[in-house]
């Protein structure tokens, strides 16, 4: 998990909660990489297998 120090106007000292920006990295990051993979792939003649992933465990 990311840590981000700021300071507030009042000048106290906080912490910026990262999980949602990061949840939101990895499924940007699916969005890219599937149609890359595609993509390279096609070129290369190769074919890929749907993984399905285990109950409970993110896709």
């Amino acid at each position: 998990m990311l840590s981000v120090k700021v300071r507030c106007q009042d000048d106290r000292r906080g912490t910026l909660h990262t999980h949602p920006s990061l949840e939101c990295a990895v499924a940007l990051s699916e969005l890219y990489n599937q149609p890359l993979l595609e993509e390279i792939c096609r070129a290369l003649d190769l074919a890929t297998v749907p993984r399905y992933p285990t109950a409970g465990q993110r896709p």
